[in-house]
């Protein structure tokens, strides 16, 4: 009987053994499934991070040879069509980068113009003072006083001629729209050395100004948008590692090859 005993214990010992054994290899096939799918959905997501990257760069390079286009279109246009022209594109871009660019050139114009209406009323104010003039001179009698007044009238004259070549110059000169690729390749170099330096506020001022001479040139609109909106906390160096990884990720598009090295450089160290 002890020995009757001492089997059943065996058996007994022997089935609960397997059976945990069964539930290690459960386990264990449970581990293997659920890492197969997270590598699985990972690999998914990396696949879809770098073909979504591949898909902004393109969808970057058609925007700019899209608004590219329009500009051309739009240089010869008075500054009243190109307002328009431009809240035109403020609507129907195809991306919101695209609309901000037409945004900022609209708001671009739209000062333009008020430089242009208040030369206008300074001419002719100008006119006014000048045809006063002459006709106080009609009524003069003295030599020297109609010398004093003809005097007058060629400083107003000349100051009209001014304003007029001013005004000129505002509404007909195509350099509104100058595209200076030389410029603007020079200026964004620049503004990637200044971010390379870590003087934030002078790349800021070397991307805008890269903007205005060639608009839509690579991403220095964008760039130099994000540097103005985190302007007041580049202090941090941990504000200026982020904003200087979102460069490198997000706006690097045809950038200086040789300082996007350097700054991908400066952010591992």
């Amino acid at each position: 009987m002890a020995e009757s005993e001492d089997l059943k214990k065996t058996a007994k010992s022997a089935f609960a053994d397997a059976g945990i054994e069964a539930m290690r290899l459960k386990l264990g096939f449970a581990k293997f499934i659920i890492g197969t799918v997270a590598v699985s959905v990972l690999t998914a997501v990396l696949n879809w991070q770098i073909q979504n990257k591949r898909l902004e760069s393109e969808i970057i390079a058609k925007e700019n040879e899209f608004v590219a286009q329009f500009i051309t279109q739009a240089i010869d246009k008075d500054l009243e069509m190109r307002r328009d022209f431009a809240e035109y594109f403020t609507r129907v871009s195809p991306s919101k980068n695209a609309r901000e660019r037409w945004k900022s050139y609209r708001t671009w114009v739209a000062d333009q113009l008020q430089i242009a209406s208040k030369k206008e009323l300074e001419i002719a104010q100008l006119r006014e003072e000048k045809m006063k003039l002459n006709e106080e001179i009609a009524s003069l009698t003295a030599s020297e006083e109609k010398k004093i007044k003809t005097e007058q009238i060629e400083k107003v004259q000349t100051n009209l001629l001014i304003k007029q070549q001013q005004l000129a110059s505002i509404r007909s000169d195509s350099n509104l729209l100058k595209r200076d690729f030389a410029a603007a390749s020079e200026l964004e170099r620049q503004g990637f050395e200044r971010l390379l330096e870590g003087d934030f506020n002078s790349a800021r001022r070397a991307f805008e100004a890269a903007e205005r001479a060639y608009p839509s040139f690579h991403q220095v609109h964008e760039i130099a948008r994000l540097l103005k909106r985190e302007q007041s906390q580049l202090s941090s160096p941990e504000v200026q590692r982020r904003v200087l990884t979102h460069i490198i990720s997000e706006y690097s598009w045809k950038a200086p090859a040789d300082l996007l090295a350097a700054i991908e450089q400066r952010l591992a160290n």
